[in-house]
């Protein structure tokens, strides 16, 4: 049986002050660098990795990411930075500058088997209507609820670029708390998370696989302490690909990892604005969002640009190339 576990990464929102305890504020001076580093953005290329190489380092603004990256790393697993002026650039600008803050964590990864390195997280309305998947409609391309989940990369980045009309909060909650309320409660419902879920991964392996070649674990022990993978619905219809639907067991311990996430007591509900930019550690941190509204415009329609990164002097990586939440 394995005993509960201690740390900054435990958490519940009983135990901040507020949203004063994870958010940053840009600094003018930051704001002017940032500025300055993109005006040269068009000498460079097109890709964030490209600017990343050669636009250079941002000395005022590195202690304020290593402060996030020490929130992501060894504290509580989120951070916001907050200010920027989304409205002072142009799409392709704001792309790559954002590319530019989030290379200060971690190598930029990519998110699906085609190899993009920004997706946009925006209701795309019936994707069946258009000769696709209906299953594409919900997630990131939807307006619909997101259960709390993990992403496949070590941290992920959200910028707010529109609000919706009413609703889309973000939530966060601590992967590591929940663990230790189901070994408080629920132990018996820890040896089928340990054990391990094939993953859907609707066709977007590398080599167009339709479920991880091996069982995931949720709750895993690595060089760096506990980890967590999950994704409820992905977990669901991946055993029921691979042959094995979930037993009554490992349904209810996947239900209960679910309910404890989205529980008042273990869930905090980020309002980005525009300009905020939620980091978060996946293998720490469970997000989701609210069901949302939006604006009929599509210039209004809520937006948020997402990366995914891998911190490369971490001796925890993701758990491989498949895109779990991509949908």
């Amino acid at each position: 049986m394995p005993l509960p576990v201690v740390g900054p990464a435990v958490w519940k929102p009983r135990d901040f002050l507020g949203e004063s305890s994870w958010t940053r504020v840009f600094t003018a001076a930051e704001l002017r660098e940032i500025h300055g580093a993109m005006q040269k953005v068009n000498t460079y290329g097109s890709e964030p990795k490209e600017v990343t190489a050669n636009v250079g380092p941002l000395p005022v603004l590195k202690a304020t990411m290593d402060h996030v990256r020490d929130d992501l790393l060894t504290r509580w697993g989120f951070s916001v930075l907050r200010g920027l002026d989304v409205e002072n650039y142009d799409s392709e600008t704001l792309n790559l500058l954002y590319g530019r803050l989030g290379a200060h964590l971690g190598e930029i990864a990519p998110q699906n088997a085609e190899g993009d390195l920004l997706r946009h997280v925006t209701d795309l309305g019936d994707l069946a209507g258009h000769g696709q998947d209906a299953s594409r409609a919900r997630g990131h391309r939807g307006h619909a609820q997101m259960f709390p989940h993990t992403d496949s990369s070590y941290m992920v980045g959200l910028l707010c670029v529109r609000q919706a009309k009413k609703g889309g909060g973000n939530t966060v909650s601590s992967s590591l708390a929940i663990h230790n309320e189901i070994l408080r409660t629920h132990p018996e419902y820890l040896s089928p998370l340990y054990d391990g879920f094939y993953f859907d991964l609707t066709g977007k392996g590398g080599n167009g696989e339709s479920i991880t070649d091996r069982r995931i674990p949720v709750f895993s022990l690595g060089p760096d302490g506990l980890c967590c993978m999950f994704n409820k619905s992905r977990i669901e219809v991946g055993m029921t690909k691979a042959g094995n639907p979930l037993n009554a067991i490992q349904q209810a311990a996947v239900n209960y990892v679910t309910e404890l996430a989205m529980r008042e007591e273990f869930a905090v509900t980020l309002r980005l604005v525009p300009g905020d930019i939620l980091f978060l550690n996946n293998h720490r941190t469970l997000h989701g969002r609210e069901e949302y509204e939006d604006w009929p415009e599509p210039d209004r329609k809520r937006l948020m640009l997402r990366l995914w990164m891998n911190a490369s002097d971490s001796r925890i990586s993701s758990y491989g190339p498949h895109s779990l939440t991509d949908t």
